[in-house]
C-alpha cells in the first residue's frame, strides 16, 4: 500500500520516470534473487521466489522513498 501510495504522489508531482527507474530496480532484484536462489541454494522454488519479491518490494518502497525525500517532505 505504501508503494502506491509513493507512486501516487510522484504521479502527481509529474515525476514519473523515477517510477520507471523503481520498477527497473523492483525487477533487477527479482531476476538477481531468483538467479542466485536458484544457483547457491537448495531451497524449494516457492521460497526463493517468495524471498525474491520480498526483497524486491522493499528495495522499491526504499528507492521510492529516498526519491520522494529529495522532491518533498513527506508524513508517513
Amino acid at each position: 500500500a505504501i508503494v502506491s501510495y509513493y507512486r501516487g504522489v510522484l504521479v502527481h508531482q509529474r515525476k514519473t520516470s523515477i517510477i520507471a527507474w523503481a520498477v527497473t530496480i523492483n525487477s533487477a532484484a527479482v531476476l538477481v534473487v531468483l538467479f542466485a536462489g536458484v544457483a547457491l541454494t537448495s531451497a524449494a522454488g516457492a521460497v526463493i521466489a517468495a524471498a525474491a519479491l520480498s526483497i524486491s518490494i522493499i528495495l522499491e518502497t526504499l528507492f521510492l522513498r529516498y526519491a520522494l525525500g529529495k522532491t518533498e517532505k513527506v508524513k508517513c
